[in-house]
């Protein structure tokens, strides 16, 4: 039974009790809709691994909810004040590094360190890191952030890195964060990582410290001391580490075929 539309057009209505026809799909598009899955069920198969100091903890909170809410495996590590030079008691990153790669295994690696600001407590062994602010010191980070990648990834995880939104002190811009913050760019390449860009969307664009920023919803504070997020910035900083991921699952997977 066929009903008109109109203009030429009409669809087949089936009788009550009656088979539906079959549908002739071609092959090609019918192999499409086996492997197309949604950015949500990509990153269902992956194990993500997230590691950082204190703006990584400010933001863990809203990261393992929506991780979890995704049913996506993953595991956080941030420890306050730590970074990729020296030991601090309860983590010295270059050795546990190895530790999760082995016991977790990750796909996806999510790295952010914005200071390294505490003085180390070098363990046995440990020369003294290079003083900041120095060409020896963004010399030094940058290798060790190159061998602290290499080793995340042995095991072929994707890796993602954050840029670190400006601190209030003028000083720790300029000899800590922006040196961190270029090393981070130039190792894109040599790592094939990928960026995840905290600087904008915590400057409103203008790469100068914000304590606050605009939203349709009016100003909203997302920084709670010059450096550290409010409970509203870590809720933003783990959003958009979760949208970097979830595109990138997006471009895993063939494209959607067409209706």
């Amino acid at each position: 039974m066929l009903l008109s539309l109109g203009a030429g057009m009409a669809v087949a209505l089936r009788e009550p009790g009656t088979a539906s026809p079959a549908v002739d799909i071609p092959a090609e598009e019918a192999t499409s809709w086996r492997q197309w899955r949604s950015p949500i069920e990509q990153l269902r198969t992956e194990r993500v691994l997230l590691v950082g100091d204190s703006l990584m903890a400010d933001a863990a909170d809203r990261i393992t909810e929506r991780l979890t809410d995704m049913r996506v495996p993953h595991l956080v590590r941030a420890f306050p004040g730590s970074g990729l030079f020296g030991s601090f008691g309860f983590v010295h990153w270059p050795t546990e590094a190895p530790r999760l790669v082995d016991s977790f295994d990750p796909t996806i690696v999510v790295v952010e360190f914005c200071c390294n600001y505490r003085p180390p407590n070098a363990a046995a062994g440990e020369a003294p890191p290079p003083k900041p602010g120095t060409l020896e010191f963004s010399a030094a980070w940058g290798a060790a952030a190159r061998a602290f990648g290499e080793e995340l990834a042995r095991n072929g995880a994707d890796l993602f890195w954050v840029l670190t939104p400006p601190a209030h002190d003028v000083a720790l811009n300029q000899n800590i964060i922006g040196p961190i913050n270029a090393t981070t760019v130039a190792n894109a390449g040599p790592l094939d990582l990928e960026l995840i860009d905290w600087v904008g969307p915590f400057t409103d664009g203008t790469g100068r410290y914000r304590e606050s920023i605009a939203t349709p919803d009016g100003l909203v504070r997302v920084r709670r001391d010059g450096l550290h997020f409010t409970p509203a910035g870590g809720r933003l900083a783990g959003d958009l580490v979760i949208e970097a991921l979830l595109a990138d699952s997006a471009g895993k997977v063939p494209a959607r075929p067409a209706l």
